[in-house]
Order: C-alpha cells, then sequence, then structure tokens
C-alpha cells in the first residue's frame, strides 16, 4: 500500500509539473511565435553545423536543437519555461530518419501522431502519412509549422489526383550600407551636420523644437558632455544577413562568413589585448586588464569603424563591432518594413592615428597593426577590414563598450526625458554633447516591397542606450552611461541563404 501511494505521488508530481511547465511556456509564448522562432533558428543553425534534419543522424539532430535553445534562452531570445517545447519538437520528428514519417493517426481521444519508419508502416496502422517533419506540426493533415512545407499543389487527372510537395530554398534578408552624408557634424555640432538627416535632437520631449539634426549613415555617442567624440561615419559597402524564419522572424545568420553573418559570439574565450590572442577564462589571464577576455567573435556587424580626435589625435579610437548574441527581428516583405535587434559589444583600441585610425586594407595588404603587411579583403568604402586589426597590446585596447541595437527599425525609434537623463544611471543630462536635449529621434524609411527580389533602398534608425564601461577614462571621454543614435542608409534585399 505504501508502494501503491508513493507511486500515486509520484506521477502526480510529474503531471503536475509537465503541466506547470507547459502552462508557464503557454504563458510565456502564448501565440507561440517565440517557439516557432526557436525552432527555425535552431534548424538553421544545426543544418549549417553538419547537423540538420537531413544530415541523417537523429541523436546528433536533437542535441545540437537542445543546444541551440538553451543558447537562446541565455540570449533572453526564448522562454526558459519554452526550452523543453523546442526540444520535444525535434525529439519527436523524422529528422535524421531516412524514409520515417509523421502519421496522424484517428484515436476516440482525438487525432494523435506518430513517427512511423515509412509511409506503408502508417497505412497499416489506418493513419495518414503527414508532410511534415515533426509532430509538433504534422496533425491533422496537412499540417502547419516550421516543418511543414511551404507550398504543395494538388494535380486531377481522370482516375488519379496527384499531389506534389515543393519546399523553396531558405531565404534571406540581406542589408548593405551605401553612403549617406559626407559630414555628421562636430563635437556639440559647432559644425553641423549636413544632409540627408536621419534624425534630430529636440529641446522638448514633444519634438516641437529642433536643436539639431542627426546625419544619416553616422554613429553619435554620448551624453551632454561627451569630450571629444563627433559622429563617426559608417562605411559604406558592409553587408549583413538575416534568416528569414516562419511567421515574418528574422533570424541569426551564418552568411558567407564573419564578415557579414549575424550570429552571436562564443563559446571560446581570447585576451583581445594581446596580439597573440591567448586563450582564456578570466580576464586574470590577460594580465588583469577588465574585460579582456571576451567571447570569440564568430561575426563582425560592418568593418571596423574609424573615430578620428581632432582636438586631442592621441585619442584617435578604432572601433571593431562584434554580434554579441544572436540578432533577431520581424519582416513584413511587401511593405518592406523591418524591425531588429542586434546587440552589439564594441572592442576599443586607441591608435593615436588620425589619417588613419584603423588599419586599412590597401592592395591586398594591411598597411599596419596586428596583422601588418598580412593578406586582406574588403568592401569598406573607408578600407577597413575585419582583416587587419589594429595592435592590440602595448596599452591599445581599453575596454569594451556594449550597446542593443533595438530597435534598429524601419520605423522611429526615439528616447525622451524631460530632464534629459535619456538611460538608466545617466552621467550627464543632454545628447552627443548638447546639455539641452530632451528628446533624441531617429527615422527609417521602408524598402517597398521585397518580394520580387530586387534590392530596394531603405535606412534604419535606432536610438538606443549604452551603460558605462569598465574604464573610468572612456566614460569620462564617451560620457557613459548615455544614449547612442544611429542613421544606417542602405539597401535590402531578399536573397537565397547562402
Amino acid at each position: 500500500m505504501r508502494l501503491f501511494l508513493r507511486g500515486i505521488l509520484l506521477a502526480w508530481l510529474i503531471l503536475g509539473a509537465a503541466h506547470l511547465g507547459w502552462a508557464s511556456c503557454a504563458s510565456d509564448d502564448p501565440d507561440g511565435s517565440k517557439v516557432a522562432a526557436a525552432r527555425a533558428t535552431a534548424d538553421q543553425t544545426c543544418s549549417g553545423l553538419g547537423a540538420g534534419c537531413d544530415a541523417g543522424n537523429h541523436g546528433a539532430y536533437v542535441s545540437c536543437v537542445a543546444h541551440v535553445a538553451s543558447d537562446l534562452v541565455n540570449a533572453n531570445m526564448l522562454p526558459k519555461s519554452c526550452k523543453g517545447a523546442v526540444k520535444k519538437c525535434a525529439a519527436h520528428s523524422t529528422c535524421g530518419k531516412p524514409g520515417a514519417v509523421t502519421c496522424c493517426l484517428t484515436t476516440a481521444k482525438g487525432t494523435k501522431c506518430k513517427i512511423k519508419k515509412d509511409a506503408a508502416s502508417c497505412s497499416a496502422k489506418s493513419g495518414t502519412a503527414g508532410s511534415c517533419a515533426s509532430c509538433c506540426d504534422a496533425c491533422p493533415p496537412p499540417g502547419s509549422g516550421p516543418s511543414c512545407p511551404a507550398s504543395a499543389t494538388t494535380t486531377t487527372t481522370p482516375g488519379a489526383t496527384t499531389t506534389t510537395t515543393t519546399t523553396p530554398p531558405p531565404t534571406s534578408l540581406k542589408f548593405t550600407t551605401v553612403a549617406g552624408t559626407t559630414g555628421c557634424g562636430s563635437n556639440g555640432f559647432s559644425n553641423p551636420a549636413l544632409a540627408p538627416f536621419s534624425g534630430e535632437i529636440d529641446s522638448d520631449t514633444g519634438g516641437t523644437t529642433k536643436l539639431d539634426d542627426l546625419g544619416l549613415g553616422c554613429l553619435y555617442l554620448g551624453g551632454g558632455n561627451t569630450t571629444i567624440y563627433a559622429g563617426a561615419t559608417v562605411p559604406a559597402g558592409a553587408t549583413s544577413y538575416f534568416g528569414i524564419g516562419s511567421g515574418g522572424s528574422l533570424i541569426a545568420s551564418y552568411g558567407t562568413g564573419p564578415a557579414d553573418c549575424t550570429r552571436g559570439a562564443g563559446p571560446g574565450k581570447h585576451c583581445v589585448n594581446n596580439d597573440a590572442l591567448p586563450a582564456c577564462t578570466s580576464d586574470a589571464d590577460c594580465g588583469g586588464n577588465s574585460d579582456a577576455c571576451v567571447r570569440d567573435a564568430n561575426c563582425f556587424f560592418g568593418p571596423p569603424l574609424e573615430l578620428p580626435v581632432q582636438t586631442i589625435s592621441a585619442q584617435t579610437t578604432c572601433l571593431i563591432n562584434v554580434v554579441e548574441t544572436d540578432a533577431s527581428g520581424t519582416l513584413d516583405p511587401t511593405p518592406g518594413d523591418a524591425t531588429l535587434t542586434v546587440p552589439v559589444s564594441s572592442r576599443i583600441y586607441i591608435t593615436g592615428n588620425l589619417g588613419s585610425p584603423c588599419p586599412h586594407c590597401a592592395s591586398g595588404s594591411c598597411t599596419y597593426g596586428a596583422r601588418a603587411s598580412l593578406g586582406c579583403a574588403t568592401t569598406s568604402s573607408s578600407g577597413t577590414s575585419i582583416d587587419c586589426p589594429p595592435e592590440m597590446g602595448g596599452g591599445a585596447y581599453q575596454d569594451l563598450m556594449v550597446a542593443n541595437l533595438t530597435p534598429l527599425t524601419t520605423g522611429t525609434s526615439t528616447l525622451t526625458d524631460a530632464a534629459g537623463n535619456f538611460c538608466a544611471s545617466q552621467r550627464t543630462a543632454g545628447a552627443f554633447s548638447v546639455a539641452a536635449a530632451r528628446r533624441i529621434s531617429e527615422h527609417g524609411t521602408a524598402a517597398g516591397d521585397l518580394t520580387g527580389g530586387a534590392a530596394k533602398p531603405v535606412s534604419l534608425a535606432s536610438a538606443f542606450c549604452i551603460p558605462a564601461t569598465a574604464s573610468e577614462t572612456d566614460n569620462y571621454f564617451i560620457d557613459l552611461p548615455g544614449p547612442g543614435g544611429l542613421g544606417l542608409d542602405g539597401t535590402a534585399q531578399i536573397v537565397p541563404t547562402p
């Protein structure tokens, strides 16, 4: 009797825990979009790692999906309560099982799905073979969800009906920067930015009294007492790919390589204050330099960005911008509206080279820096290249500046505060060395219909916050914590996933 009661109690606990887990995911993701996007991301990621649905190894596929789901949870892109749902859909699938089918069976309790070794085995049980790979999507036929084919056509001839299912190749959103303004303005806008503009700063939260224009193609940093940095020109010719998932979701992409992919950093770590890039587990392994032991860059958000400092040339800086965690977003292809989240970490290097704040790739080799005279390639109008990092040691590396570009949008992104404190614990009221600023507004423009596959003009905008760095010197010069503003001019195009 005691064993019987223990059995009932154990069953109740298991069923109760399962019920609570499901209820939690249902409340954390009521429309299922986060789970669907996570499944699409996992499928694309695992395919790129050789462990995809068609790779022929079910266990490896499920393991890969589980790891990706954990990464998405850690990146706050998937509720922790929904991680099990993503893994369950992979486990109850035909992925890695050649010839297997999802089988929809009618029972007294309704339709249920089983994985059968082939269509004949499904028919033998009076079931209907589904066209979707996962039981999460297959029933009732024809099913609907991330593992289902995108389209099916049915042809009827006398005495026969033939259904042909066609799955189109995966597609990606390709964004490439083009030249914007020729002048972002001087520090504090004593020399104003030049047209075209992407936004403005205003003296009131309602935006009725403009103080200064913000140039299109410019990055602005810091609060009302930014000491030396004016707007930085974003180079033309930089491309980023974003995978197109289900339901209009945008997901991190492998792109063609590190220069244009949008996957997060890690898991390995190396010291970025040393040209030899030794492996590390903490800053102590890097001589104690704060934020020097960082996750390895898998993808870069554009080429190195040059920050010349006319007033104190010794502070001239080169920024290496790394995609810190997987990019994500949404796309409505018909009007060409997009909203992105791109978490970026910027590695700050002082080069003191006013004429060339970052090394350039010229005639196929790096002009100076950690890879001086070694081979390189670039499409950037500035001539900078991820192949040509600056010298990292000898005090050149300062620290890490983190920014979450969200939203980076074809719409409008705005920060307002009646006291000019746009960000938590902001160091100095105002923005971009204008103490009176109470509103920052950056404006994007939609691309228009992208469904035809042609590249269309587009602009992306973001007003965002930058936390303090580990260096009080950089916090003083950039005036952090404080706001940032970004307007990117470019082209958008839906292309086959590279």
